[in-house]
């Protein structure tokens, strides 16, 4: 499974800019870097199951 983190990193300023002195670019090193930490928790949901449901839920009344 990929390690893709789609919150930016606490110490990510722009691309090219972060505050640890890492060549960062939030597509790719940022992305896997090892002093990673999110800004934020946030918690992602799940659009391929609530896309199954409401198809289900159309066929239902059909």
């Amino acid at each position: 499974m990929a390690t893709d983190r789609q919150t930016p990193c606490l110490y990510y300023v722009c691309a090219g800019l972060c505050e640890k002195g890492r060549k960062a670019d939030h597509a790719h090193y940022c992305q896997h870097c090892d002093k990673y930490k999110p800004r934020c928790r946030v918690r992602y949901k799940n659009q391929k199951k609530e896309k199954l449901e409401k198809i289900r839920k159309n066929e239902k009344y059909e």
